[in-house]
């Protein structure tokens, strides 16, 4: 029996905690997660000074993996999404998300070693301005999916309505408690995805100071 545990995080670019993006990596790797999945990730934009904060992340939190999802250009740098591992990351992959007349949006592929076995983790953030464009990128993230076998799927999808989550069905949230990760309205739109061989346990909302949202972690057993 094998076990890992697994944060969704939407870090706001890093602004609540200005030069000091680090602080975020260390954070997480206190919380003992091994696999994070991170939104509103800056790449050397103007608003973080040109930093590269993903590296700074991971090499402040320990995390030897990690890559990067492209979204959209935004002020001199990139914007979009990112993993952080600490088991070697076999294979990445950026694909873009249908997001006509709204921001841009992508997915994480990541395909992670843990001591022998390979996962499929997906990262992703999804439209808010337009429900309709956001069940068509559910959809997408499903057929994606539905190509790999065991899966966890992280991610700010935007939505609390139960019907949209359940288009990636047979995956199931370990958010079943509606944690109010985004704070400011205490609403439950960041989730942990998982195939039914893994076993959820620990799921925690941990009250870091650090974005407008509160990262939610979980260990699985598999």
């Amino acid at each position: 029996m094998k076990k890992i545990c697994v944060a969704t995080y939407n870090i706001f670019h890093g602004d609540y905690v200005k030069e000091d993006v680090g602080l975020i990596g260390r954070e997480l790797s206190g919380l003992g997660a091994d696999l994070v999945g991170l939104q509103e990730v800056d790449i050397c934009t103007e608003r973080v000074g040109g930093a590269d904060t993903l590296r700074q992340i991971a090499e402040a939190g320990g995390y030897p993996y990690y890559a990067f999802s492209h979204a959209i250009d935004l002020r001199g740098g990139e914007y979009g999404t990112a993993v952080l591992s600490r088991y070697p990351i076999l294979s990445f992959e950026t694909v873009p998300l249908s997001s006509p007349d709204v921001e841009g949006r992508s997915v994480g592929h990541a395909l992670i070693d843990v001591d022998g076995r390979r996962i499929d983790f997906f990262n992703t953030h999804l439209s808010v301005e337009s429900q309709e464009v956001r069940l068509c990128q559910f959809g997408e993230l499903k057929a994606l999916i539905d190509k790999c076998q065991s899966v966890i799927v992280t991610g700010d999808f935007n939505t609390e309505d139960l019907e949209d989550l359940a288009l990636l069905s047979p995956l199931v949230t370990v958010n079943e408690k509606r944690f109010g990760s985004y704070y400011p309205r205490n609403i439950a739109i960041d989730h942990i995805f998982y195939t039914e061989d893994f076993t959820p346990s620990d799921v925690q909302l941990p009250a870091l100071p650090h974005s407008d949202h509160y990262p939610i972690t979980a260990c699985f057993s598999f």
